[in-house]
């Protein structure tokens, strides 16, 4: 897509989004904020529990979807981004 392409394209969202919200940020009530060490210890389900520490530790909450179906490629994948990012998701095929 070309860049004329592209700003055709977006341009008319900007029109579209302030005239389709509910709320405007400045009417919304503040939200308490909690980092994700907080959000941890207050989980019960394990899994959830240890997906927010390994969020903290790898100060990351990228994930990444990996479907290839060559297990050289898939290892290739997850040594490249493995250190960048907290979940690395997996279709089974």
């Amino acid at each position: 897509m070309s860049g004329s392409d592209l700003k055709k394209n977006v341009d008319p969202m900007f029109d579209w989004m302030p005239a389709n919200q509910i709320l405007s940020v400045a009417t919304m009530l503040p939200v308490p904020t909690l980092t994700y060490s907080q959000r941890a210890a207050r989980h019960k389900n394990p899994a959830a529990k240890l997906l927010l520490e390994t969020i903290e530790r790898k100060r990351s909450n990228l994930a990444v979807s990996v479907d290839v179906t060559k297990s050289n490629d898939f290892l290739a994948i997850i040594d490249a981004v493995g250190p960048l990012v907290c979940l690395i998701k997996v279709n089974q095929t």
